[in-house]
């Protein structure tokens, strides 16, 4: 009779705890790459949604667009900055009403120094607040986005 060892396919213990420690370091390493690429694309869509209601604003002083009561003659659209929130009001010549203040999400803030008060003039007439152009950062998590403003508007 022949007195050879039978051997019982398999994996040992190590090699299961090898196998387990590399893909829980692979793991980590694809959380923290989404983590990073998450909190970019917090502040790309804080900065689209800053654009988009400036470039309403705009066209909305463009297009002579005031409201019906207390606004006999629409002066523009004015937007004012704080660190964390800005605030678009309705420049009328009997003063200003309709104010709508955007607050930016949590970890996002505008950069200092704060961008000017700008107005979007009434009917195309421009941009009133800086002299050639103005740049509004938005920063978040390590990372600036601009927006640029020149006497045209946006």
């Amino acid at each position: 009779m022949n007195s050879a060892k039978k051997f019982l396919a398999g994996f040992t213990f190590i090699e299961l705890i090898v196998v387990i420690a590399i893909t829980l370091l692979s793991f980590t390493g694809v959380i923290s790459g989404y983590n990073k690429f998450h909190d970019n694309q917090k502040v790309k869509q804080a900065t689209a949604t800053v654009r988009s209601n400036l470039r309403l604003a705009q066209a909305n002083a463009n297009s002579g667009k005031k409201p019906t009561t207390n606004c006999s003659t629409l002066n523009g659209y004015r937007v004012t900055f704080l660190t964390n929130s800005y605030t678009i009001s309705i420049f009328c010549k009997e003063g200003f009403s309709g104010a709508v203040t955007n607050t930016l999400p949590t970890g996002i803030t505008f950069t200092n120094p704060l961008p000017p008060t700008i107005t979007f003039l009434n009917l195309g007439r421009g941009v009133e607040g800086f002299t050639s152009f103005t740049t509004l950062r938005v920063s978040g998590y390590g990372k600036i986005e601009n927006i640029i403003i020149n006497n045209n508007g946006l």
